[in-house]
């Protein structure tokens, strides 16, 4: 008889429910750093309202949630894996130069602002590592 290794992570090998657990998880996780940002950062409201930026990252978090259930659901694990990563990468590329579109903010402002973007990815870059 021949022993096989296999690897399984939490999210792996179209678990749904372990795909849901982290990614709720990392989710919550990434609403807390974006309202710590948030306030920290002491941005104006009329410029970005609190409660945009809170739907934005659950949003971004659940179509992570639900595209990845779909892509290891129908994809190989490697597979899945890399175009959610490509995809993350792809989005995070894409609004790294809108804060730099922003007329009369501080660099501050427009750091506080990338260290948003990229907490709102962390719950698609969690499920795919």
């Amino acid at each position: 008889m021949v022993a096989t290794a296999t690897t399984t992570s939490n999210v792996k090998n179209g678990n749904f429910g372990r795909t849901l657990r982290i990614g709720a998880i990392t989710t919550v996780g990434a609403m807390l750093v974006n309202a710590l940002l948030f306030t920290l950062g002491n941005l104006p409201t009329d410029f970005v309202p609190f409660g945009a930026v809170m739907g934005m990252t659950f949003m971004g978090g659940f179509a992570a949630i639900i595209g990845y259930a779909i892509m290891t659901r129908f994809l190989a694990q490697k597979t899945a894996d890399r175009v959610m990563l490509i995809g993350v990468a792809c989005v995070l590329a894409g609004f790294a130069f809108n804060p730099f579109t922003i007329p009369n903010v501080s660099i501050t402002t427009i750091v506080i602002l990338q260290l948003m973007h990229v907490a709102t990815a962390l719950p698609a870059m969690r499920l795919a590592l």
